[in-house]
């Protein structure tokens, strides 16, 4: 039965996750986007291609009998440092993005996004502690999850440095990786409203609550399991 869950969980996962990338695509123009590919620079669909993908592989090799395989066990640490992305991208969302919606002259409630940035992320975490991995998280474990939001944030940085359109006329694709403001990559300006801080200060803000959430998910975990096994 509880294997069951997983496959319908997680199947749910990869539809969904790939269904708003696809809707989201599909209605760039409309949303002020010059090119629908330009929806694939944003770290919000990227964690959700990552977390479907893993979700869908994680499905076949369920039903192919393969949850005891070494390789199954790397798939789950894959989804446990995807399962921290996706929960960064709902947190980011819901406290920083869509409180400022309307001022950024974008719609932060469509379907699309409440699936992106809220269902499939509820889902995932959903998803990662009701199944009962054959695996104990490391401390190194937790340190992977800076992995994918760190590359992100340098390439994001590359291509800000290049001029590159994110699509919506702005070199940068969220207003906390915008280093060509008065506070640059280090300063702090305290006189604007809202108060602007360095880009280096958002990175180490939100790399530091990555770890912390790639921590508390190992601990609730490992503690979960550790129950399991004792009973």
């Amino acid at each position: 039965m509880k294997n069951k869950v997983s496959l319908s969980v997680k199947s749910f996962i990869a539809i969904c996750s790939v269904l708003s990338v696809i809707i989201a695509c599909f209605h760039a123009i409309e949303d002020g986007y010059s090119h629908w590919g330009k929806r694939l620079l944003y770290f919000t669909n990227l964690s959700n291609i990552w977390i479907g993908l893993t979700c869908l592989v994680a499905v076949i090799m369920l039903l192919l009998k393969k949850e005891n395989s070494n390789s199954y066990r790397v798939l789950i640490i894959i989804k446990y440092v995807f399962t921290v992305s996706i929960t960064i991208t709902c947190l980011v969302f819901c406290c920083l993005l869509a409180p400022f919606a309307e001022t950024e002259n974008y719609n932060a409630w469509n379907i699309a996004s409440v699936f992106a940035h809220v269902i499939v992320p509820v889902l995932s975490i959903i998803d990662f502690f009701i199944e009962d991995y054959q695996i104990l998280f490391t401390k190194i474990h937790a340190l992977y999850s800076i992995i994918p939001p760190l590359l992100y944030f340098i390439f994001c940085m590359i291509l800000s440095s290049f001029g590159v359109d994110f699509g919506r006329g702005e070199t940068y694709p969220y207003f906390f990786m915008n280093f060509k403001t008065e506070a640059g990559l280090f300063g702090f300006v305290g006189t604007t409203n809202p108060p602007q801080m360095g880009t280096i200060y958002w990175l180490a803000l939100i790399l530091g609550l990555i770890l912390g959430l790639g921590f508390l998910y190992r601990y609730i975990f490992n503690r979960i399991k550790s129950k399991k096994e004792k009973d």
